[in-house]
């Protein structure tokens, strides 16, 4: 209900009807309601007749706006017994405020959108089992669905019950359910009237498997609407978009020694002469941009978190550097000021964040951009992943920031802990320093320990990432690098995830994007540009996100949508969602 509310951007764009089963007060859901809502409806104490069905058929039959009209659209939740089914209707239907947008906007859009529901729970008889939920198949305990939910006796039952409220009929190509019985619909396609005539019936009083009233009416809903000429969509688990941030943009000593005094990736942007194909910079702060910034002034980070939020970008993952071995910093630390301002200084940025282990070691590999520059593997700061003693060490930092309120965590309380090159230690100074992390963090209550994410790029095979694979619950799609390693796409096109990736294994796969990799200011002749404008990026998000609606069986193993952008502000490699002098507000739109 809080993101239904934030998606209206105003209080009281809806009204609530809600109905409570006997035993259940709701008094917090109407508290909640109250002043967010234009009008409250509610029914205490009603019995448990016709599961949710019956509660939902008086509520659309009798349910009107002030001036008397059926709603422009109606939301139909209840409280799902089943938590992985509940769970994936509720991220789908209502998971985020631009997922709300998005089935708003749906159906809005054509008056042929009639209801939109969670991927691969509505179906017919003939749709294919590779698009019904995993989950949903399970629970059915029948090898045969979805066949085995339209049986001829169950579809006889349909027809009757359609003659009875004065339906019009339909063929068995209309067939249809929406498994779980959630969904944003049409008012006026959900036929009131006939609703009104459904109420009244005999329905069932308790719970019953199969052929009631409301399991009926679970399936003429769609039908009817199927029937009438009316679309049925489906909704992906809603995409958490974490985009990646790169937390320099001001002096810091180690840069200060290797490069000169005050560098920062803005004095390359400034001094690289990018004729006859423009850079994106920063748009000026006089024209509503962040300009040239210093991330130590907290104006410039809480701007940051706003634009963030009001665009939808669910939350940062801030590159956290950490080194052992000879020559690296005497407290491992290098770049850590501005998660730490956020994590236990002043608080912004504001947002939802995560850490992401940049764990290699620093070399010349970019050495000032210039056309005259050499490919340089000189050693800035090393790398030997240190003993259990800075294992320790690092983990008990770590959980500083996991206990933090606005520290992202996956099902099951776990923080979520990115390795950028998992490959890349010793395998056993990985698992040792893995394993620490996740015995520290169960002490310190984290009883489900760490998500751990590997990143995968174009050194997965060069790092024999593969050996290290039972240490990370997870892999993330680095995309700008691991589109050149799959070799299956065109960097020109294909600027976000749409599939996993097979060698990748069975893991969990959380999908990215990038808007653009293009290190000129950085490596000069030795860059190869690859370049995304708006437009390509906005394409490959539709193309992507409409990938995850074809493929339920991906929500059974993604549970959390965790969606990884390059970059929030990767300005030396031209990877940014922050507003640009050439875009202005093209990206983040």
């Amino acid at each position: 209900l809080e993101r239904v509310v934030a998606a209206a951007r105003g209080p009281r764009a809806f009204d609530l009807y809600a109905n409570f089963n006997k035993g259940v007060r709701g008094d917090d859901v109407l508290a909640f309601a109250r002043g967010r809502f234009d009008r409250v409806f509610s029914r205490r104490q009603t019995d448990n007749v016709g599961l949710d069905m019956r509660g939902f058929a008086e509520q659309a039959a009798a349910a009107r706006t002030p001036s008397g009209d059926y709603y422009d659209v109606v939301l139909k939740l209840h409280t799902k017994s089943d938590g992985v089914w509940r769970a994936l209707l509720l991220d789908s239907l209502c998971g985020s405020p631009n997922q709300v947008r998005a089935a708003l906007n749906w159906l809005r859009g054509n008056p042929r959108h009639a209801l939109v529901t969670a991927a691969g729970l509505a179906f017919g008889p003939t749709t294919p089992k590779a698009r019904v939920s995993p989950h949903v198949r399970r629970v059915y305990e029948t090898a045969d669905l979805p066949r085995a939910a339209f049986d001829a006796g169950t579809v006889a039952a349909m027809r009757r019950l359609d003659e009875t409220l004065g339906g019009d009929g339909f063929a068995d190509d209309d067939l249809a359910i929406v498994a779980g019985s959630m969904f944003w619909a049409d008012h006026a396609r959900l036929r009131p009237a006939r609703l009104a005539r459904a109420a009244a019936l005999e329905w069932t009083r308790g719970y019953r498997r199969d052929r009631g009233v409301e399991h009926l009416l679970e399936r003429l809903l769609p039908t009817a609407i199927r029937a009438a000429g009316g679309v049925v969509a489906h909704l992906p688990p809603a995409p958490k978009v974490l985009a990646l941030y790169f937390p320099q943009f001001h002096p810091i000593p180690e840069n200060d020694r290797f490069w000169g005094k005050d560098f920062t990736e803005w004095t390359l942007l400034k001094t690289y002469d990018d004729a006859p194909f423009p850079l994106r910079r920063p748009l000026a702060v006089a024209a509503g941009g962040l300009g040239d910034y210093d991330l130590r002034a907290i104006e410039t980070r809480r701007r940051q978190a706003r634009l963030a939020k009001d665009h939808g970008v669910h939350g940062f993952i801030f590159y956290h550097y950490w080194f052992s071995g000879s020559g690296a910093p005497r407290n491992h630390r290098v770049m850590e000021t501005i998660p730490e301002l956020a994590a236990f200084g002043d608080g912004e940025p504001d947002i939802p964040f995560a850490l992401s282990w940049a764990n290699e070691p620093w070399t010349k590999r970019w050495a000032g951009g210039s056309a005259n520059s050499t490919w340089n593997d000189t050693v800035l700061l090393p790398q030997d992943y240190g003993n259990k003693a800075d294992w320790d060490d690092h983990a008990r930092y770590l959980v500083r920031f996991f206990r933090h309120k606005n520290y992202i965590r996956v099902a099951g309380n776990k923080p979520l802990f990115l390795v950028y090159r998992l490959g890349h230690p010793p395998l056993a100074k990985a698992r040792g320093f893995l394993e620490t992390l996740q015995a520290v963090a169960r002490d310190a209550g984290f009883k489900n320990g760490v998500h751990v994410v590997s990143t995968v790029g174009n050194f997965y095979g060069d790092d024999r990432t593969e050996r290290a694979a039972d240490l990370a619950d997870a892999t993330m799609h680095f995309w700008p690098q691991l589109c050149a390693f799959t070799k299956a796409c065109d960097h020109r096109v294909d600027a976000a995830s749409e599939d996993d990736v097979p060698a990748l294994g069975a893991r969990p796969q959380y999908w990215g994007a990038y808007a653009g990799f293009d290190t000129r200011a950085r490596q000069g002749k030795f860059a190869h540009p690859k370049i995304v404008p708006p437009k390509r990026f906005r394409n490959a998000l539709l193309k992507s996100f409409g990938a995850m609606a074809r493929r339920p069986a991906r929500a059974d193993r993604v549970r959390d949508n965790l969606f990884f952008v390059m970059a929030w502000n990767e300005w030396g490699e031209q990877a940014v969602l922050e507003p640009t002098d050439m875009y202005r507000f093209e990206y983040l739109e």
